[in-house]
């Protein structure tokens, strides 16, 4: 699958964003987690949901970018002029 293109930023606007992420012992943090196959709270692996038709490595492999930062969902991204 192709990635879109990213367009670089002019060097005056910064970028910032509003992110949520739930308790990691809820169920949605568990759940994510689970997912994810690690828990960034506590740095322990953990196992992979069983789903009918995917196995263990293609959900790695899809999950493998957002398991850097954690399950978490990004709820205001912007952008703002940096020289005023």
């Amino acid at each position: 699958m192709d990635r879109p293109v990213r367009k670089a930023m002019p060097r005056n606007y910064v970028r910032f964003a509003f992110y949520f992420a739930p308790e990691a012992d809820s169920a949605l943090g568990r759940f994510g987690n689970a997912w994810l196959g690690f828990d960034p709270s506590t740095g322990e692996d953990l196992p992979r949901p069983e789903v009918n038709g995917m196995g263990s490595d293609e959900i790695a492999r899809i999950t493998e970018s957002p398991s850097r930062y954690g399950f978490h969902g990004t709820l205001i991204p912007s952008c703002v002029n940096n020289d005023s």
